[in-house]
């Protein structure tokens, strides 16, 4: 048996879904065929995110390119020319992926491929379904599922028999900076390792691999897909505490002055959020909508009667228990000039010496104004009199 090993140092930029990939097939597979896929992640937005792929070998060795090739869009590695000769042979190499941005980043996998000989009988995992729905509070230690391989039946048609031991093949789950969310145990038991978040993730895409104890090992992949069912923990939370407003008093009924708004990160009916007015100050000059959150008029506003207002304003989720929010919205007044002037008297009476000289005051006019704010200059004109006026 030859090994050929073409390896590089890897460059994390960016990560492959799973951290090796490894695939075994027989000698007579047909030229062309898909033996594998490997893929590749890359988080950068427009043309950064394009991911290219190609074989990584050192120029010098050109073993794996004759013998495969890789789509560099999809990363599928096909078979270029016939295998017949070449039963237990384990070609060992680097698929690079890089994205499309200046400079280029890339990064590196590891890929194992062996060409079995007609009596390995690699595993074969028993049809399950391949997506699975578990609750967000369910326990850690919950069993989501089962796998199921096993080995063909030789050429006497007995069952190969063997040891085979599974493992969680996804990157992002084999982490050592965080602690696993899945395992997989020796029985094909896939366990719920910490505790479920929906709001954080609400779908996990999983990748199983099967292999033999024996060297090489023969290999199975098993993809499944977990959708974690929403519960109702997360309460609605404003945008704002307090919302703050300026309204003129001359705005007119029935106008919108402001908007609250409240996120629930919940799914569904338990991140319905609805709106309404609570305590024991409130004003009916003010209508909440309970869907949308606008706040609006519902009579005329005076400034000189009441130059604000607070408004308490709860928001509550459909889940069952409802979970609350409130929050305070202060509404201020603008004074307009809406009250005219008087005069402090309605008749003026007063005596004047018959040798006074022009400019000589005689009395004082004195007007109010119920406006507190929105006071302007006075002119005043002689309308009528006398002859002598």
């Amino acid at each position: 048996m030859h090994i050929f090993c073409f390896f590089e140092v890897k460059i994390e930029l960016y990560f492959f879904l799973q951290d090796e990939y490894k695939a075994n097939f027989h000698p007579n597979l047909s030229v062309g065929s898909t033996i594998m896929t490997v893929r590749a992640v890359d988080a950068d937005e427009l043309h950064n995110a394009r991911v290219t792929y190609s074989i990584y070998e050192k120029k010098s060795a050109g073993v794996v390119g004759d013998l495969f090739e890789i789509d560099s869009n999809s990363g599928a590695i096909l078979l270029k020319k016939s295998a017949a000769e070449l039963e237990n042979q384990v070609y060992q190499f680097f698929v690079r992926a890089q994205d499309g941005g200046n400079p280029p980043l890339h990064s590196e996998v590891p890929v194992e491929i062996y060409i079995m000989s007609h009596l390995d009988r690699p595993p074969v995992f028993e049809k399950r379904d391949s997506i699975v729905y578990i609750a967000e509070n369910g326990p850690v230690g919950e069993v989501v599922t089962t796998l199921k391989a096993s080995l063909g039946r030789g050429e006497d048609g007995e069952d190969d028999g063997g040891s085979i031991r599974y493992k969680l093949a996804s990157a992002v789950y084999n982490s050592a900076d965080s602690d696993p969310i899945f395992q997989i145990d020796d029985e094909g038991r896939v366990i719920v390792s910490s505790r479920l978040d929906r709001e954080k993730r609400a779908v996990h895409k999983l990748t199983f691999l099967a292999e033999t104890d024996t060297s090489p090992t023969l290999n199975a992949y098993y993809d499944l897909t977990v959708q974690v069912l929403d519960r109702n923990d997360c309460s609605p939370k404003f945008t704002a505490n307090p919302y703050e407003v300026t309204v003129s008093e001359a705005v007119a009924t029935n106008t919108p002055i402001v908007q609250v708004f409240a996120e629930d990160t919940d799914y569904g009916n338990n991140g319905e959020v609805r709106y309404s007015f609570y305590g024991d100050n409130q004003s009916d000059l003010f209508s909440i909508d309970p869907h949308h959150g606008w706040i609006t008029t519902q009579g005329p506003l005076d400034y000189e009667k009441e130059k604000s207002y607070t408004l308490q304003v709860m928001a509550f989720d459909n889940g069952s228990p409802s979970l609350t929010a409130t929050t305070l919205v202060k509404i201020a007044i603008i004074d307009v000039n809406d009250n005219p002037h008087h005069f402090s008297q309605q008749h003026y009476t007063a005596a004047v010496n018959e040798g006074a000289l022009p400019g000589t005051i005689i009395f004082a006019l004195e007007t109010e104004d119920e406006d507190v704010t929105a006071k302007t200059d006075i002119e005043y004109f002689i309308v009528s009199g006398n002859d002598l006026g």
